[in-house]
Parts: structure tokens; C-alpha cells; sequence
């Protein structure tokens, strides 16, 4: 048997062994909230930031003038203080929402996908009855919104009836890389 003395060093390493491994995880679990409440706070702003997006995007959908039938497939229309350089012309009326913006940046644009002329099959309650094929013009509402560290992108399709341009139809939702086309 060893003497009283020797094993009461053994305690002493052993209870700070015991300590050492307590910290380790008592920092891991530490470390480990501190990253989940990032992420919920990511999460929140992407999906406050999503909500700005769509409603610039319903706001612009709602004006006929921002979709001219006249011009040609791939057009693209931009707000007139746009800084984008790939855009055909600069006539889109500014929306009328109201967003808490603080470091958020907006950039969108309309952009002309079909053919002059593509027919739908539609029948909507404003119709009185009239479940006929029309002539219609289709176009993408493309919002990007950028803040701090996150960045959505949101398009909406839309529907305008060629014989009566200010008749809209909201077609899809998606966002480009989540939703396929």
C-alpha cells in the first residue's frame, strides 16, 4: 500500500483532469449556442428581406405602365436611377412601399419573356363568364435585395391581356437557385 501523501497527490491530478474536461465542454456547448443564435438571426433577416423583395415585387406588378407590349422578347426595363448597365430602357415607376430599409439596397427590373403574342387559357371572376383563349404578353419581375451579409432574389411572373393592357394576371412565384423554373 502506498503512503497517505502519494495518494492524496493522485486526487489532486485526478479532480483537475475531471475540471479541464468540464471546461472543454462547458466552451463547446458555449460555442455551439452562440453559432445557433446566428444562425435564427440569419434565418429572421433572410426571411424579413424575402418579405421586402415580394412586396416591391406585387407593388410593381400592380402598375400596367411598367409593362410596355410594344417592345421586343428580352427586353429590359429598369427604374430610371438604376446603376444597371444591361437595361433597354429606363421607364419603371418607382414602387410605392413602404420598407424599413436601413442598410438594405433594392435593384429590379421587368423583363420581357414570350413572344408578342401567347395565348392562355384563363377564367377569372372579373371575366363575366368568358372561359374563351386571349392573346397574352408575358414578362418576369425580377427584385434583388441586398443587406448586410444576405443577399434574395425574388421573380414574379405576369400576365398582361394584349387586347386590354391594363387587365394583369399574376402568374408564378419562384427564387432563382431554390426554385427551378
Amino acid at each position: 500500500m502506498k503512503p497517505a501523501a502519494y495518494q492524496r497527490g493522485t486526487v489532486l491530478i485526478l479532480s483537475l483532469v475531471f475540471a479541464a474536461m468540464l471546461a472543454v465542454v462547458t466552451a463547446t456547448v458555449v460555442q455551439t449556442a452562440t453559432q445557433q443564435l446566428h444562425m435564427a438571426g440569419n434565418d429572421q433577416f433572410r426571411t424579413v428581406t424575402r418579405q421586402h423583395a415580394q412586396s416591391v415585387a406585387a407593388a410593381l406588378a400592380k402598375n400596367p405602365h411598367n409593362f410596355q407590349l410594344e417592345k421586343w422578347v428580352g427586353h429590359v426595363n429598369c427604374p430610371l436611377a438604376s446603376g444597371q448597365s444591361d437595361c433597354d430602357s429606363r421607364a419603371l415607376l418607382v414602387p410605392n412601399v413602404k420598407v424599413d430599409s436601413g442598410a438594405l439596397t433594392f435593384d429590379y427590373r421587368v423583363v420581357r419573356l414570350a413572344p408578342l403574342v401567347s395565348t392562355l387559357s384563363r377564367l377569372s371572376p372579373n371575366d363575366e363568364g368568358h372561359t374563351g383563349v386571349d392573346d397574352f404578353a408575358t414578362f418576369e419581375i425580377e427584385v434583388r435585395v441586398i443587406g448586410d451579409g444576405a443577399s434574395v432574389h425574388v421573380v414574379q411572373g405576369v400576365a398582361v391581356e394584349v387586347d386590354r393592357p391594363t387587365t394583369l394576371y399574376r402568374t408564378h412565384w419562384r427564387e432563382p437557385g431554390v426554385d427551378p423554373l
